[in-house]
């Protein structure tokens, strides 16, 4: 979600974002989206999304969040490239249609007032 709100990107291009195409600094990290996406000009493609670090508050860090999911993912993402991975077997890419879902189920519990913060 917190990439989401970051980059407003589309779900498409975020099912998009691959570890092959990433670059990672001591404070950015940057994918390269190769394939075609909506914005996408004709004969100009690859499409460039720059995350920065935010030292202030790394609960709002979503260079720390990144570095933190790919550590996490590592063991069952396996060959799989992409940046998004399913949490259930075999843990290949996510569609575009997950990551829709994932991103409505947080703004649902945003708006629900039993919400423990």
């Amino acid at each position: 979600m917190l990439l989401a709100l970051v980059s407003s990107q589309r779900q498409r291009t975020l099912q998009l974002l691959d570890i092959v195409n990433m670059e990672i600094t001591c404070t950015t990290i940057s994918f390269t989206v190769t394939a075609l996406i909506k914005q996408s000009r004709p004969g100009n493609v690859g499409h460039r999304l720059i995350l920065k670090a935010y030292p202030p508050d790394k609960r709002l860090c979503i260079y720390t969040y990144v570095i933190e999911y790919l550590n996490r993912t590592k063991s069952c993402r396996g060959k799989e490239k992409r940046l998004f991975v399913s949490f259930k077997k075999p843990h290949g890419r996510v569609t575009t249609d997950t990551i829709g879902r994932w991103l409505k189920t947080v703004l649902s519990s945003a708006g629900d007032r039993h919400l423990q913060v």
